[in-house]
């Protein structure tokens, strides 16, 4: 049965309170919150983990959000403030266009989102180990958008000792 855009919001939405559901159980079982929460999702998983960041609103779900090789089922009208995006998509993929990545990035960006967003040309509707080093990579090594401002708020002056 072919899914369109339609179906597509339906379908998710359907299944979203369980999901957010059993993602609140694990962080209650874990004693982790939102902030230490990292979904991870490939292809419809990736749908699943945007859009449960977005739904949720003021009341984050999940600090950070790896889509793989996904896509918004719809693309969200507010930004998802405490969530930082990882958007990873493979630009030879022939089951969900690469272009649904670089068109969430541009809107979310436009919104005021915190987004990372890459695209591996030699990559199809799959993970190899350079995309697992390059999730890796960003987890370990990016500082979201939130923690800049907050820092910035404060007044702490950028490296190097400089002044804004």
């Amino acid at each position: 049965e072919e899914i369109d855009d339609a179906r597509r919001v339906e379908r998710v939405a359907a299944e979203m309170p369980q999901f957010v559901a059993a993602i609140r159980h694990w962080q209650r079982d874990t004693s982790l919150g939102p902030e230490a929460t990292v979904l991870v999702g490939f292809s419809q998983g990736a749908i699943m983990a945007l859009e449960a960041a977005t739904e949720a609103g003021d009341d984050v779900l999940a600090g950070r959000v790896v889509a793989l090789a996904g896509r918004y089922a719809r693309l969200p009208a507010t930004n998802p403030g405490g969530t930082t995006l990882f958007l990873i998509h493979g630009k030879a993929d022939a089951v969900i266009h690469y272009g649904f990545t670089v068109e969430a990035a541009r809107h979310m960006v436009a919104l005021g989102a915190d987004v990372v967003a890459d695209v591996i040309p030699w990559l199809g509707h799959g993970i190899d180990a350079e995309v697992l080093d390059l999730v890796a990579r960003r987890l370990r090594t990016h500082v979201p958008k939130r923690h800049w401002e907050a820092a910035m708020r404060q007044g702490v002056p950028p490296p190097g000792g400089g002044t804004q």
